[in-house]
């Protein structure tokens, strides 16, 4: 039965560092965009634009 439980808090455990580096991902993604001077267009798509220098 404990093998059972160890399994179950591994499982867990391995979505829930998914899930966190997946937001830290997002996060750092974010900042970068806007350190570049970009932004997201219309519609919240995860998409950097950066304007293209002249």
């Amino acid at each position: 039965m404990f093998w059972l439980f160890r399994r179950i808090v591994l499982i867990v455990a391995l979505c829930a560092g998914f899930a966190g580096g997946r937001i830290y991902e997002r996060f750092v993604y974010k900042d970068l965009c806007i350190e570049m001077g970009g932004g997201q267009i219309a519609g919240n798509r995860p998409i950097c634009v950066v304007p293209a220098p002249r």
